[in-house]
């Protein structure tokens, strides 16, 4: 099955090919990549990427014109690939938006793809048809772990440049073809963001927030954070993801109070003279849960048993012990997702777990 990417890995080109550098360097592509991406049962990647025109240049036009610009045609390949996959199957009308998070290679980022793909895609429950996976550069060593950081806030101001993109598209052609075509039902597209990904995506909102505020819309259906390595007081007032609500209809945030990644990634901040004044969101959930909007919910997953579903003796002990990567390999947390991306009332999520508080639940 075939897939989207976006990303500012660091490229070359042979024999007019834009190919994706497996080295680990400190590259940082001043550009976004779009293409298809197709893996193999193997986890073989096969794909095409196509280099976005300079700002300049951009035009949304409809109908599509014959020379209209690669950004242009993207959007729109994805757009009639949905179309044909929803009178297909209407179940599977969804897209996924995942941002993936600290310590990506090439290989780790595709088996991650792999793994999405088995356990939503292919799910006849789950509402997702495709995946748009963004690959932004990330090396996986301890002590690049700051220049990490700078690397994912740099990569926000990249994404939110499409989300600019993204939003023309959708006022200037999308909503033109839907007023010709009353009965095509659109899906939604939803995003998943997991790690240190979370802080590409905080910096994608603050800039969007401050130079851009006319064009902050809720073009998100579901936002899902998962191990968030931001800081805990992200929703409340003043703070980077207060207003994170105008993006979208709803929002989950997952965490594991023995995740060992957010864990090393407070060491890390001491380490490396970066000290966080509040432990990260993805190991205990909202500072204040009180100052929540009432279309956040969040989701404590510490006593979850059940890693039994990953493919290997390595991602076994991988998530069983660092209980980082749950929502690839717990069934539970799955199945719970699952439910969030279909639209299922919060409440009426089979498995959860009421507490005390409305926005809080357990699995």
């Amino acid at each position: 099955m075939k897939h989207y990417i976006l990303t500012n890995r660091p490229v070359q080109k042979k024999a007019g090919k834009i190919i994706l550098k497996k080295n680990e360097g400190n590259d940082i592509s001043s550009l976004l990549y779009y293409g298809e991406l197709e893996l193999s049962a193997n986890g073989k990647a096969t794909y095409n990427l196509i280099e976005e025109e300079p700002d300049a240049n951009f035009q949304i036009n409809y109908p599509m014109p014959n020379n209209a610009g690669p950004t242009m045609r993207f959007f729109r390949k994805i757009y009639n690939d949905m179309r044909e996959i929803t009178q297909k199957n209407s179940t599977k009308r969804d897209i996924l938006l995942f941002i993936h998070g600290y310590g990506h290679s090439l290989e780790k980022s595709f088996k991650f793809l792999k793994e999405l793909e088995n356990k939503y895609v292919n799910n006849p429950d789950c509402s997702v048809g495709k995946i748009i996976m963004f690959m932004w550069p990330s090396k996986s060593h301890f002590i690049s772990y700051s220049h990490e950081q700078d690397d994912a806030r740099a990569s926000g101001n990249t994404l939110a440049n499409f989300y600019i993109k993204l939003k023309k598209f959708l006022d200037q052609y999308a909503s033109k073809y839907q007023t010709e075509n009353p009965d095509y039902n659109r899906g939604y597209l939803h995003v998943v963001v997991q790690s240190m990904g979370n802080l590409l995506f905080q910096q994608m909102i603050e800039k969007l927030n401050t130079n851009h505020r006319e064009l902050v819309d809720n073009i998100f259906k579901e936002i899902i954070l998962v191990g968030a390595d931001i800081e805990s007081d992200v929703f409340e007032e003043g703070h980077p993801l207060s207003n994170i609500i105008d993006y979208c209809s709803r929002v989950h945030v997952y965490y594991h109070k023995e995740d060992l990644a957010m864990k090393a990634s407070r060491l890390r901040s001491l380490l490396t003279f970066n000290f966080r004044s509040k432990k990260p969101l993805g190991k205990t959930g909202p500072n204040d849960m009180r100052q929540l909007n009432s279309n956040i919910k969040v989701v404590d997953v510490s006593e979850l048993e059940d890693f039994i579903t990953a493919d290997s003796i390595n991602d076994l002990i991988d998530d069983k012990i660092i209980q980082h990567r749950y929502f690839m390999y717990s069934t539970k947390v799955v199945k719970d997702i699952t439910e969030v991306l279909n639209g299922k009332h919060s409440e009426e999520i089979e498995g959860r777990r009421a507490t005390d508080r409305s926005c809080l639940f357990r699995l």
